[in-house]
């Protein structure tokens, strides 16, 4: 089977632009048709429930308090008035805490009301399961706290859901060249993702992924891939919807990816 899909993939890339355009076009209608004959078949109509958030963003924490910081100075600047940031810390030192309590007093965080400070450290399922269950959005967001976030990143992930109501979970890009989501990565796997310029960002602060989030926005604004297969949970949202069906993440499992 192996031979035969290394075989279709170099005559796939033979073809013509146009035709593969064609082709990935068909190939994206036909997911999107299974996707919704599988909801038919197994997903209940779900019961329309109001919340008193739009996106609930949970932020796990275990020491690097430089990052959580780097982190939620992104958040705030760009998440909005409707979503709420949780912050689970998973028994970090209290050094650690208390220097990101000191950045929390100088700077406006309107946003961040919900502090969860473990006793022990229940580690990344265990902390977003502990962030879930103080979660009121309509949307579940996963963020790893050394991400930091350009702006409207939010605004453009949920825009998919309206776009698509059968798609589940949205994943972001990233810059890390140890993702599979990296934009690296991406340019060279991903058809039409050539487009985008390398990541140059260095050390990265919220200007610089602001100004490379901007280029990434002007060439894709709009713009995503359904996929089958794996997301990358360092920066996920996750549709109510989807967790009222299939649950959240798994407490049986050490590490998860949905």
């Amino acid at each position: 089977m192996a031979y035969f899909l290394k075989i279709a993939k170099k005559i796939f890339q033979k073809l013509p632009s146009p035709m593969r355009v064609v082709l990935r076009s068909y190939r994206d209608n036909w997911r999107r048709l299974r996707i919704r004959r599988w909801r038919r078949r197994v997903v209940p109509a779900a019961t329309p429930q109001k919340y008193q958030k739009r996106a609930s963003i949970i932020v796990v924490t275990y020491g690097n308090e430089e990052f959580t910081i780097g982190c939620f100075d992104s958040l705030r600047r760009t998440i909005s008035k409707e979503d709420e940031v949780i912050w689970v810390d998973n028994n970090s030192s209290k050094s650690s805490k208390n220097k990101v309590l000191a950045w929390l007093k100088k700077h406006s965080f309107p946003q961040l009301q919900k502090m969860i400070f473990n006793d022990r450290n229940a580690g990344f399922i265990g902390g977003n399961r502990l962030g879930f269950q103080q979660a009121e959005g309509k949307y579940i967001v996963l963020l790893n706290n050394d991400t930091i976030v350009a702006p409207r990143w939010l605004d453009n992930m949920l825009a998919v859901f309206e776009k698509e109501p059968d798609v589940g979970i949205v994943g972001a890009v990233s810059s890390s060249p140890h993702q599979w989501q990296g934009i690296d990565n991406l340019r060279k796997n991903l058809p039409g993702f050539d487009k985008a310029p390398p990541v140059e960002i260095g050390k990265p602060n919220f200007r610089s992924v602001a100004q490379y989030g901007r280029k990434l926005e002007e060439l894709f604004h709009g713009q995503f891939r359904i996929m089958w297969g794996m997301i990358t949970f360092f920066a996920a949202v996750i549709s109510r919807d989807l967790i009222n069906t299939i649950g959240f993440l798994d407490p049986e499992n050490l590490y998860s990816e949905m």
